[in-house]
């Protein structure tokens, strides 16, 4: 297997541990007090956005209103969801900085592939190198990068405008999504496969 190929598995398989330890916590009342409020609102939240999709297709309704009848619950699902970004950064942190720091660039993923991370001049990984790292990577096909998801969070404590968060929230996700492509290309075409958080935070993954 080429190391292009290693290096995504084991992203993935990194990732999925971390969204499954994450998602447990989630569903621990005693860890997320919003919980039960997450589910209820999840599930106004699709019947709604069917009744106005619905409405939309056949005509009924304008992009515009789409939009405005959508916003309230938008905006109650961000904000019931707080505990699980919570949840996942911490994991995500603990798991790409703080474990990897102690096991010399390696998470699980990458020790299955024999794979590591280390700084661009080949010497050891340092945590503030890791911590750079892991805040300019993430969940990648959701948010881009950790940085957004603490500015989502940050917004979901301090903004109680619906309006006000949505906007933001949209200028957001479209970011995440220029990142996404940025991050994509970076990786198939550069011929190191560095992406902008290996760069940023000068470092890269090698084989063992």
């Amino acid at each position: 297997m080429g190391y292009r190929y290693k290096r995504i598995f084991a992203f993935i398989l990194d990732l999925l541990l971390v969204v499954f330890l994450s998602t447990c916590m989630s569903e621990v009342e005693f860890f997320n007090p919003l919980k039960y409020d997450y589910h209820e609102t999840y599930i106004e939240y699709n019947e709604v956005y069917n009744d106005n999709y619905n409405d939309f297709i056949a005509g009924n309704i304008s992009p515009t209103e789409f939009l405005s009848n959508m916003t309230p619950y938008i905006y109650r699902v961000e904000t019931t969801s707080l505990f699980q970004y919570l949840w996942y950064l911490i994991f995500f942190f603990l798991y790409f900085v703080v474990f990897a720091y102690f096991t010399g660039g390696q998470t699980l993923g990458k020790k299955l592939f024999n794979l590591e991370v280390r700084s661009i001049d080949d010497s050891k990984v340092s945590f503030k190198s890791l911590a750079i790292k892991a805040l300019f990577n993430g969940s990648s096909f959701a948010y881009g990068m950790n940085i957004l998801i603490i500015i989502n969070v940050l917004m979901i404590v301090f903004i109680d405008n619906q309006n006000v968060f949505f906007q933001l929230n949209t200028i957001f996700s479209s970011l995440a999504l220029i990142y996404e492509i940025v991050f994509i290309l970076m990786f198939v075409w550069r011929r190191d496969h560095r992406t902008v958080h290996d760069i940023i935070s000068k470092t890269k993954v090698c084989e063992k």
